[in-house]
């Protein structure tokens, strides 16, 4: 044996020098596990004995499947026994002896392995993990009567290792879960702030519940439920206190990830189910719960376009939140007769949640609506106003389930005035003279996009290009209005330009800006001006390009 000992040593430590920096102690759990359970060893077999007592340690076992849990927990006891340097004791490697067996390194003529010698003592235990903490048994029982010499029972909170180590089994490849039964009369606990792994949805069909209790809140909050992995997952929230009470749900919030937002309070009860999209989908995932603490909102109530909080422009943020679910906030902004015409008003939300915004004039017409034109997903509109007066912006979350806090400010600034307009169409297009002018133009909101239109009396080659600071996007076509080409950033720094061979006709240009970051108000010029003429021998000289077998006689061209 001491031969072996020595082999395996041999074997182990090059790995161990290479390995140094990686490695890492067991969970704490573990080591004050094993710990305990070497103390119960030698306080469970006599003071005395004829010969040393063989002892074997098995792993814990969870719903009476092994773990990797249970297999650390044996290595770790075992290794500490062995280290106790015990005179009654002879520690068997247990479960490993067949990974011994197997490595190649035993002695010629060595016993075998696969029986070894009948253990005396056998430490084995059975784990729980209910509402966020882990319950362990370990009893040492007396073979081959089978009774039981001594036992201990721990509880303590399972750390992320632990839980991962509990379901990372064996057991995990047969679609075991270890939080099994997760059912709507036994829901797990699901505690604010905690990231939960190893929750399985499988067989097909499965549905994971979840408890989740609020606790400790001061004043209102906000409750973000998700979900994170690559199975796809679905998600349902009920309550409050009420367990058949849908209140919102939710499929793919981020990839194939569900995450459900609601107003809370404390005290308050809420049941989530996780499932499958469909019936098919199986797989793990991780869960996740957050409370946010919010005050009051200073702009409430205005849930109506009659009760909406003025907004003043050109000055700081203002926060507000998008609370309850499904909550809806009007601003009136005031545009005084001061500020004089052709202004430019913007109005833009900043946050983390994904808003959504209309703009409607003094007699509630829509004006305009924006998604994502500001920062990230928060909205922003910016649009040409042709007098002062006073406009509402309406306020949403995106998402029929979002909720949160944002802030909202509105600013007005002067644009130059676009001679030229309107002109955002073919019918209205704006006629220009081919290398008689440059024009100047403006994109008087984001979206806005200017038409041109020129004429040529004989065919030739044109060259159509914009000039300015502006990030400009250009499409050309024919008469008939089919597209011809387009451009990005082929003229100077972001501007456009097409160069194009055009026979005799009337011809339309669309210009706009690149939709990337766009920016209301912003200038640029344009001009079509005629380029170099095509040579008449061209079509000749490519014909010619294309023939291989020609003789150097034969490439002679008389003009």
């Amino acid at each position: 044996m001491k031969k072996l000992i020595a082999l395996l040593m041999i074997w182990l430590l090059p790995t161990a020098a290479a390995t140094a920096q990686e490695v890492r102690p067991v969970p704490a759990e573990i080591s004050t596990l094993a710990n305990q359970a070497v103390d119960l060893v030698l306080r469970s077999i006599p003071r005395r004995v004829q010969r040393p007592v063989v002892i074997a340690v098995a792993g814990l076992q969870a719903e009476g499947r092994e773990t990797q849990l249970g297999e650390l927990f044996a290595m770790t006891t075992t290794s500490r026994l062995v280290n106790e340097q015990d005179s009654r004791i002879t520690v068997l490697a247990g479960q490993h002896l067949e990974v011994i067996r197997r490595s190649g390194l035993l002695p010629a003529g060595y016993p075998d392995i696969e029986t070894g010698l009948p253990p005396d003592y056998v430490v084995n235990g059975r784990v729980y993990l209910a509402a966020g903490t882990l319950y362990v048994a370990v009893q040492v029982i007396h073979l081959p009567e089978a009774v039981v010499a001594g036992g201990i029972e721990l509880a303590f909170p399972a750390s992320d290792a632990v839980r991962d180590l509990l379901q990372s089994s064996v057991a995990q490849e047969e679609g075991w879960d270890p939080y099994e039964p997760d059912s709507q009369d036994q829901p797990g606990r699901l505690y604010p702030g905690e990231s939960v792994s190893g929750h399985t949805i499988m067989p097909d069909g499965d549905e994971d519940w979840f408890l989740v209790e609020v606790e400790g809140l001061e004043g209102g909050g906000f409750m973000n439920v998700y979900t994170r992995g690559t199975t796809d997952t679905y998600m349902e929230v009920y309550g409050p206190d009420d367990p058949y009470m849908l209140l919102v749900e939710n499929d793919d919030s981020e990839d194939n990830n569900p995450r459900v937002g609601l107003s809370v309070a404390n005290g308050q009860k809420y049941w989530v189910k996780v499932r499958g999209y469909d019936e098919s989908t199986t797989g793990s995932y991780l869960i996740v719960a957050e409370i946010e603490t919010y005050g009051e909102d200073p702009a409430e109530p205005n849930n109506s376009l009659e009760e909406a909080s003025p907004l003043a422009v050109d000055e700081e943020w203002s926060s507000s939140l998008i609370i309850p679910v499904g909550d809806v906030d009007w601003y009136a902004i005031e545009i005084p007769a001061s500020a004089g015409e052709n202004l430019l008003l913007t109005v833009e939300t900043c946050g983390e949640i994904d808003t959504y915004m209309d703009l409607y004039d003094e007699n509630e017409v829509l004006l305009m609506s924006d998604d994502d034109g500001g920062d990230e997903t928060n909205a922003r509109i910016s649009m040409l106003i042709d007098r002062p007066g006073r406009y509402y912006a309406r306020v949403v979350h995106f998402e029929d389930s979002g909720a949160g806090p944002y802030r909202i400010r509105a600013g007005i600034g002067r644009v130059p005035l676009d001679e030229y307009e309107p002109n955002n169409s073919v019918e209205s297009a704006t006629p220009i003279a081919v290398d008689e002018e440059v024009q100047s133009h403006t994109f008087v909101h984001a979206e806005d996009v200017d038409w041109l239109t020129f004429s040529l009396s004989s065919g030739g080659t044109v060259v159509i290009e914009t000039g300015g600071d502006t990030d400009t996007v250009m499409a050309l076509f024919d008469r008939a209005e089919n597209l011809i080409a387009e451009d990005d950033d082929g003229g100077r720094d972001a501007n456009a330009r097409i160069q194009r061979y055009l026979p005799a006709g009337t011809y339309y240009v669309r210009i706009g800006q690149f939709q990337d970051n766009p920016r209301p108000g912003s200038v640029y010029t344009v001009s079509v001006t005629s380029g170099p003429v095509r040579p008449a021998c061209y079509c000749l000289f490519h014909t010619l390009s294309l023939v291989d077998d020609l003789s150097s006689d034969d490439r002679v061209i008389h003009l």
